[in-house]
């Protein structure tokens, strides 16, 4: 985070450049340069039938970059301030992504006047000239991280204005409880306020609609990053035949001996849009085989940090001792018990598992739905939000619980003290007296040219 402050005391419109995509060769590269001079500095380097300078915003025109023995084709796109991403003039050159070619244009704009850009210094003069808000800043870095569609509906609903939208709605209630109370408190007799029965009944409606919001920030967080799926059971329950089958190629040795598999086997695995690490283990048992020894060993470590654990059994065997045991390892932890084999005989008596044949395919795709449903939960409408913002929406849900005990044993003093706590924490969360700690915060890691 070194970097991130450094922007907070840089100039905030003298003009700047960045290459706005990914560095390394490619069919294209962008570069994106902002600030009050950017099209009359860029202009220096172009040739065109169309001058920058009379180009309306959101219009392209194609030209030469000539610095002298380097002359390029490229595209030269204008953006007019306050329409803009930064709400400054912009122009971004389209060009080939030809690292040493992209290096060399630039030297030469910062050459005629403009300077590097910091990471995350165009997000900020966004921010700046009131063209996002802190929640929306963090969303776009959180959109070019996203792992899965999933996270990117949850990304592209913060960046609709969706969370800031929501948490108003609750801070208009929870204002006007607070202006009834702090004017009962104040003129108890010159202000007819609510009814305590009206009161406890709109601060329990304020904290279900603050614990909801919160539920989906959380399924929000839960889908910015990889998760992992763990495929735990006794040896020959099939695990890597199913694993298989869920990633849809072949990653894992299958064999009917047992304890094929003797190491983690790690893949990317989508579940419905939901991206996921798959990870197949070494089959649970009492071996004093060495090389075996070391994977049922990887296999318990890797359990305790799974965020689902897949517990396969053979459905077409009676319980046994073996299996029970597995069954009785990941009793307390968030699973899913998968009933593989179903193609055969079923002998197992357990029951509330899924069934599925992974040799044949038969219910993994709806296995795959269960899992997705279990990595996110049930909400649909989740999310995206900042570590800040969760903790400071988990803040005012204390305090809403603590005014609701207060108010309910007739502490109204209390009541009122943890209410404005809570509205204060609600405000942060939307970045309202944001310092520099928090705009620090969610401009961490950005990359340059964002």
């Amino acid at each position: 985070m070194a970097d991130i402050p450094q922007i907070l005391e840089l100039p905030e419109n003298d003009t700047i450049v960045a290459l706005a995509t990914p560095t390394g060769r490619g069919a294209l590269a962008i570069l994106r340069i902002s600030g009050s001079d950017s099209i009359s500095v860029v202009s220096e380097i172009w040739k065109g039938k169309n001058p920058l300078d009379s180009m309306r915003g959101g219009s392209a025109s194609v030209g030469i970059i000539d610095i002298g023995d380097l002359r390029e084709k490229a595209v030269a796109t204008v953006w007019r301030a306050p329409n803009s991403y930064t709400g400054q003039d912009i122009i971004e050159l389209t060009i080939h992504g030809s690292h040493p070619l992209v290096v060399e244009i630039e030297r030469a704009i910062i050459e005629r006047g403009a300077r590097a850009a910091a990471p995350g210094e165009f997000t900020y003069r966004a921010l700046l000239n009131g063209k996002m808000n802190l929640s929306e800043a963090g969303a776009v870095k959180a959109l070019i991280d996203a792992p899965g569609i999933a996270a990117v509906r949850a990304v592209s609903r913060t960046l609709s204005g969706e969370f800031e939208g929501k948490v108003r709605e609750i801070l208009d209630k929870l204002s006007r409880i607070n202006l009834d109370l702090v004017a009962d408190t104040e003129f108890p007799e010159a202000v007819e306020i609510l009814s305590p029965d009206s009161i406890d009944t709109e601060i329990e409606s304020i904290l279900s609609e603050t614990s909801a919001l919160f539920e989906r920030m959380r399924a929000g967080g839960k889908l910015a990053k990889l998760m992992s799926v763990v495929i735990i059971g006794p040896p020959n329950a099939g695990k890597s035949t199913l694993a298989n089958a869920l990633l849809g190629r072949v990653r894992s040795i299958v064999h009917s001996e047992p304890g094929t598999t003797r190491d983690l086997i790690e893949s990317e695995c989508d579940f419905g849009g939901v991206p996921a690490l798959l990870v197949d283990t070494a089959g649970l048992r009492d071996t004093d085989h060495g090389i075996e020894l070391i994977g049922v060993d990887l296999a318990h470590k890797r359990l305790a940090s799974a965020d689902l654990v897949i517990n396969v059994i053979d459905f077409s065997l009676p319980l046994t001792a073996e299996i029970e045991k597995t069954l009785l390892l990941t009793d307390k932890m968030d699973r899913i018990v998968v009933l593989n084999k179903k193609d055969i005989a079923q002998n197992c008596d357990f029951e509330g598992g899924i069934e599925v044949s992974s040799l044949m395919g038969e219910g993994i795709e709806d296995l795959r739905g269960i899992i997705a449903k279990r990595l996110i939960g049930e909400e649909r409408e989740a999310l995206w939000a900042g570590e800040w913002q969760i903790d400071r929406v988990s803040k005012a849900l204390d305090c809403l619980v603590n005014a609701l005990i207060a108010f309910k044993t007739n502490a109204t003093d209390a009541a009122l003290e943890e209410l404005l706590e809570a509205e204060k924490a609600l405000r942060g969360a939307i970045g309202e007296n944001a310092g520099k700690d928090i705009i620090a915060r969610v401009l961490d890691d950005f990359c340059i040219g964002k």
